[in-house]
């Protein structure tokens, strides 16, 4: 499956447990400041090393985008969730075009985006 597939998949809310490793090792990292429903957010995408059922492998994940506390009732039925999973969405996307990344499984969207890497610099 190659990006263009991953990113216009439909958005996938979950809380999937692909926790970070302890020990891993942070490959690739960087900061976007991106507007959320018109309000900036700052979002950090990284490369890092994820464990599900006692395997690794290296995947693209983001901060959380969070614009909650900014809307009446604290966000309370604004759909707020989907503009957030958009917003990280596109930080991903920046991010792998800038640093020639293939991805092949799309894990989630939100609360963050996760992703299986498949190569990077075509390695």
């Amino acid at each position: 499956m190659n990006n263009e597939k991953i990113f216009n998949q439909p958005c996938r809310i979950g809380f999937s447990n692909f926790p970070e490793k302890e020990d891993g090792n942070t490959y690739l990292e960087s900061d976007y400041q991106l507007l959320c429903r018109g309000y900036h957010v700052n979002v950090k995408v990284k490369v890092v090393d994820v464990t599900f059922g006692g395997y690794s492998c290296r995947a693209v994940t983001t901060s959380r985008v969070n614009i909650a506390e900014y809307l009446p009732l604290g966000g309370f039925a604004s759909y707020c969730h989907m503009d957030e999973a958009e917003t990280m969405k596109q930080a991903a996307q920046l991010f792998c075009y800038q640093h020639d990344i293939e991805l092949c499984n799309l894990i989630n969207n939100w609360p963050f985006f996760k992703a299986i890497v498949a190569n990077i610099n075509g390695k």
